[in-house]
C-alpha cells in the first residue's frame, strides 16, 4: 500500500495519541515515539512494536510514523495508526 499524502488522527487528551503518517521515501516503516520519558521508558519498544505492526499489517511499506502520547493503550494505538493510515491513501 502506497501512501499519497500527510494524514493525522487523534487527540492531545490524557489516555490518547496522537499518530501523524507521511510517505516514506525508503522502503521500511520508521516510528518516532514522543511523550512521557517515565511512560516511553517502560512501554515505548510495546508502543512502537504495536504501531510498526499495525502499519505492516495494512500492507504499508514505506512510511514515516510520528506518535505523540498520552498514555494510550494498545487499542487505542492500533485505531489511531489504522485511521491515520487509512487518510493517508
Amino acid at each position: 500500500m502506497k501512501l499519497v499524502r500527510e494524514a493525522t488522527a487523534g487527540a492531545t487528551e490524557a489516555g490518547d495519541i496522537v499518530i501523524t503518517v507521511l510517505p516514506g521515501e525508503a522502503p521500511g516503516i520508521t516510528v518516532d515515539l514522543k511523550g512521557k520519558s517515565v511512560v516511553l521508558k517502560q512501554f515505548g519498544n510495546q508502543m512502537k512494536s504495536v504501531i510498526k505492526k499495525t502499519a505492516e499489517d495494512l500492507g504499508v511499506e514505506s512510511a514515516i510514523i510520528k506518535a505523540q502520547d498520552n498514555a494510550a493503550l494498545d487499542y487505542t494505538i492500533r485505531a489511531r495508526t489504522r485511521c491515520a493510515i487509512e487518510r493517508a491513501i
